[in-house]
């Protein structure tokens, strides 16, 4: 007898599950930040730096609207869940502060860093220990999932992150066939 999860995911195009899309998401913020402490280009930082700081806030909301109030109601944990909402609003400041324009360089270089760091912790914390607990549980991650997918692009077009991602597949495009 199949279990309730597997009939959901079975119904379903294959994609990947909540916890999967955040853990992608996690590894994709790694290599931005790699990225930026290996660039010696201050245009590339800033292009980096910006996309960070937009998939940040994407994902921000979608696990404060979708994710952790679902967590929350499965683990019945709030203290992990307020934990994990203070850290985004850690990372919101930081963002604002990245964001004003008279900010110089080695101020950005050091926010950005300290940025990284905030993420690199929340990250540790959240695959040890709250995805590994939402695993455990009968919560259709894959619904969520779907959700959440949902949510990220309808704020990608609100931040105008989707024709961001069109432009650079038609650059990348451009550059291969030449």
């Amino acid at each position: 007898m199949a279990t309730p999860i597997k009939d959901a995911r079975a119904g379903r195009a294959a994609g990947p599950d909540a916890i999967s899309l955040l853990i992608n998401e996690n590894h994709t913020l790694c290599r931005l930040f790699d990225r930026y402490r290996q660039s010696d280009s201050d245009d590339e930082k800033t292009l980096i730096a910006e996309r960070a700081c937009l998939l940040l806030m994407i994902r921000a909301a979608v696990e404060q609207e979708i994710f952790y109030p679902a967590a929350q109601w499965v683990l019945e944990d709030s203290e992990m869940i307020e934990d994990a909402v203070l850290v985004h609003e850690v990372t919101r400041d930081l963002i604002t502060q990245l964001q004003e324009d008279d900010l110089r360089l080695d101020q950005r270089d050091a926010l950005f860093e300290v940025l990284s760091e905030c993420v690199d912790q929340q990250i540790t914390d959240e695959e040890s220990g709250l995805f590994k607990r939402m695993r455990q549980t009968g919560l259709s991650l894959d619904d969520l999932a779907l959700q959440m997918l949902s949510r990220k692009a309808a704020l990608e077009l609100e931040f105008g992150f989707a024709e961001e991602r069109d432009q650079e597949s038609t650059v990348a495009a451009s550059v291969q066939a030449h």
